[in-house]
């Protein structure tokens, strides 16, 4: 049996030794998409014929169109499963063989859907994430996850990758199975570093409204986090209603990951926060269309790397210049 992973990524520096280890324990080959990464992601990832990495720089996060490249990519050569991956996310198995037995189960299923089961770490920012209990809360989230087999593919060449790799549009009719004993590990938030990235996304490609934007003021106002509403919207993350049951230990202990987290404070996503914050008090952003507001992010990035002094900035300033003047034309 041939197994590959596509997964997407985007400064994912601080979880990318610990993601490795998954790969490197589950597939035979994983194929991996940088997407204006400007940190040190994808040399940890060089070297090794266990993955293949695409550079993409484009202002637009096409990942539909990027996992499904990828994905193709894997079934013309060899493999019998395709499992779509992000890099917050990771497989509740101790090792292959178990891997292995559950996919054999279902060797009669085109496509395997399982739900995310959304935890959170008793102590975020942990230097070594994977060393302390997480919690979780019974009940799994809404969102689900695919695995493609390479008999999907087969019947249907041209199936597309719902954006999130959350579906599976076909033409043909699939054999789909949903998983309900097993589910998919989400770590909504690994690190304060990676909560800000998604709340400075969140706050401008969504608008002014909703928890993002809570936490953003927050953040700005006082420089820190409410960790307790942080928790609650991690476990809760995507489920459509709220649990009201407690937070129990989840009892996962992630055997197969050996790395240590890589925990950094970056200067560059706080001096991000205050441009950001400034937009979205300023502007209408439902007048503004999803192209322009990331447009804006890329502008504000380019600013940032610039102004920082944080030794772990290694994208050349030439590219960080060359970035401005492509948006200095550009009206927000």
């Amino acid at each position: 049996m041939k197994i590959a992973a596509v997964a997407c990524f985007s400064n994912e520096l601080a979880i990318a030794s610990a993601f490795r280890d998954q790969l490197e324990t589950f597939f035979d080959k994983s194929y991996l998409v940088s997407h204006n990464s400007y940190d040190k992601t994808e040399a940890i990832f060089a070297g090794s014929e266990l993955f293949e990495v695409t550079v993409v720089k484009d202002i637009i996060f096409r990942q539909a169109e990027l996992v499904r490249s990828e994905m193709v990519k894997a079934f013309a050569e060899g493999a019998d499963w395709v499992v779509l991956l992000d890099f917050d996310e990771f497989l509740p198995f101790d090792d292959r063989s178990q891997f292995e037995k559950f996919l054999s189960l279902h060797s009669t299923k085109d496509v395997i859907s399982w739900n995310w089961q959304n935890i959170f770490p008793e102590q975020l920012g942990h230097a070594n994430l994977f060393s302390q209990p997480f919690l979780t809360i019974e009940g799994a989230s809404s969102y689900t996850k695919v695995i493609i087999s390479k008999s999907a593919y087969e019947k249907d060449p041209d199936l597309i990758v719902g954006h999130g790799s959350h579906s599976v549009n076909a033409n043909r009719k699939m054999v789909l199975h949903n998983e309900t004993d097993l589910k998919l590990i989400h770590i909504p938030f690994h690190g304060f570093e990676h909560l800000k990235q998604k709340i400075m996304q969140r706050a401008v490609l969504e608008g002014a409204t909703g928890f993002f934007r809570d936490f953003l003021d927050v953040y700005v106002s006082t420089g820190t986090f409410d960790n307790e509403q942080i928790k609650d919207v991690a476990l809760n993350y995507c489920s459509e209603v709220s649990s009201k049951n407690s937070p129990t230990i989840f009892g996962f202990k992630f055997p197969y990951i050996k790395s240590e987290y890589l925990y950094e404070k970056d200067s560059t996503i706080d001096s991000l926060f205050a441009t950001v914050h400034t937009y979205i008090l300023n502007r209408d952003n439902s007048e503004k269309t999803l192209i322009e507001r990331e447009l804006y992010l890329e502008q504000a990035a380019a600013r940032a790397i610039i102004q920082s002094r944080s030794w772990k900035i290694t994208r050349p300033l030439r590219a960080a210049n060359s970035a401005l003047k492509k948006f200095k034309s550009l009206k927000i």
